[in-house]
C-alpha cells in the first residue's frame, strides 16, 4: 500500500459470472489521492465476460514522490464440462511515478 505499486493477492476471487453487474468507485484523500474505477461483468449459460479499468494519481508525501497508474482487464470465461472454467485474460497496466528526494 501508500505509493509503491506492488502487487495484490486476491483470496476470495469471484467466479464465473452468472448475471450482470456494473460497479464504480471513487476515492479521495490526502497528498491529492484520486482513485476511480469501473467494471463490469456478464455471463449467459457458457461464455462470461468481466471487463475492468482503474487509475490512481496521488502527489506523494515527499518531492518528487508522485504516482500515475492506469490499469484495464478483459477476461473471457468458457464453461468446461459442469466443474472447470476456461480463462483468456488480458491486461494492460501503465505506472508513473517519481522517485523520492531526500
Amino acid at each position: 500500500y501508500g505509493s509503491n505499486p506492488g502487487g495484490n493477492i486476491i483470496l476470495e476471487p469471484e467466479g464465473f459470472p452468472l448475471k450482470r453487474k456494473i460497479s464504480t468507485g471513487f476515492t479521495a484523500g490526502s497528498y491529492g489521492l484520486f482513485k476511480e474505477s469501473v467494471s463490469f461483468r456478464n455471463g449467459n449459460g457458457e461464455l462470461g465476460v468481466d471487463l475492468s479499468a482503474e487509475g490512481l494519481k496521488s502527489d506523494g508525501y515527499l518531492r518528487n514522490d508522485t504516482l500515475n497508474r492506469w490499469s484495464g482487464q478483459f477476461t473471457l470465461y468458457k464453461l468446461v464440462g459442469e466443474d472447470a472454467i476456461l480463462k483468456l485474460r488480458i491486461e494492460r497496466n501503465e505506472v508513473r511515478d517519481g522517485l523520492p528526494v531526500l
